[in-house]
């Protein structure tokens, strides 16, 4: 028996969908060997489906299990589900109205007719509809999922590689890593940021193009420092003892784990599904709410002894998401859609 995976993530990349795809086909091969179509992202995501099915056809497989991750490829679906292929499908799902409106407010366009064109739309999701198990990280996720129609969702969070020997430090600091697009609720963050403005606390804000923050950070008050891309993550864990996830929809936040696993204390936002594995570990606040998100850093800086308390249990928390737990998960899954065929 041969397994499937088809995906358009850089598998094996430092980005969030490199790390999970990294992680996926590692678990698909425990069960067997894996044929990978690994098509280019394009700014149309149908033209994914189209090479990734050309490419099937060119090959003489026949498996038994297809798994895919993100994108879209209902017309490889439909030809895979005619020849009896079991289908999973790994799909973090977004509040669609929220992101459109995040780049509203930022004056940014949202160029993504196949979210906002109801013909599009529907032939986006059309594969996801089909399959015989629909993976999500996170309940807030599969709640959004299940509104679209889908039906057997169940939730894997993602997971963590756990850090060796991560650093303790003394100075509050606050840190963020991730993308900078405009649903990540990084204008809120800066806002809470202004409303503190303290002289003697940094704001690290790590990720690609973070740059383009600049005009948020000159209206407001306060030290930002906007690092760019991190080769290394660690460097910006170990710099900052306060991780914060403001965003306004997510569907999951791998960092807020990977934050949790290095000993931080955590301010996630609602609409981040990652916030589901904070527990008593952090601090959750409402969407779009810098002054939720100041009260909750002031909190720890004043409160050292609860913040290092904090950071204590959500290293021990993190623990439970280590990729060898959730690979298991996996493979549960997949076992029980192969065991009813």
């Amino acid at each position: 028996m041969v397994n499937l995976f088809v995906t358009w993530d850089q598998i094996g990349s430092s980005t969030g969908g490199g790390i999970v795809t990294a992680n996926e086909l590692k678990a698909l091969q425990t069960i067997d060997e894996t044929y990978v179509i690994n098509p280019p992202m394009t700014n149309n995501p149908f033209e994914a489906d189209e090479i990734a099915l050309q490419e099937y056809k060119n090959q003489n497989i026949k498996p038994k299990l297809a798994h895919f991750y993100a994108n879209t490829y209902s017309q490889l679906i439909k030809l895979l589900k005619k020849d009896g292929v079991k289908i999973t499908y790994t799909i973090a799902a977004h509040n669609i109205q929220h992101s459109q409106e995040e780049h509203e407010n930022l004056g940014m366009p949202f160029n993504l007719p196949h979210l906002t064109d109801p013909n599009l739309f529907k032939k986006y999701i059309e594969g996801i509809l089909l399959a015989d198990v629909v993976i999500t990280p996170s309940h807030y996720s599969k709640h959004i999922l299940e509104c679209f129609g889908c039906k057997n969702v169940q939730v894997i969070p993602h997971g963590i590689d756990i850090p060796w020997k991560p650093k303790k430090i003394k100075e509050f600091s606050v840190g963020y890593l991730g993308s900078s697009a405009p649903d990540k609720g990084l204008k809120y963050l800066i806002e809470a940021w202004s409303l503190l403005n303290y002289k003697d606390t940094l704001l690290t804000i790590a990720g690609r193009n973070s740059e383009s923050l600049l005009p948020l950070v000159r209206q407001g008050r306060g030290n930002v420092h906007l690092a760019g891309f991190v080769e290394d993550t660690s460097t910006l864990y170990n710099s900052c003892n306060v991780y914060v996830q403001p965003s306004v929809t997510e569907g999951f936040g791998i960092e807020v784990l990977e934050a949790m696993s290095y000993g931080k204390g955590v301010i996630c936002s609602m609409g981040a599904g990652a916030a589901q594995c904070i527990n008593s570990c952090g601090r959750i606040v409402p969407i779009r709410h810098p002054q939720a998100i100041a009260s909750a850093i002031d909190y720890y800086k004043n409160n050292p002894e609860i913040l290092q308390t904090d950071g204590e249990l959500a290293q021990t928390i993190s623990k439970d998401y280590s990729w060898e737990n959730i690979i298991k998960q996996y493979c549960k899954v997949w076992n029980n859609v192969l065991t009813a065929i």
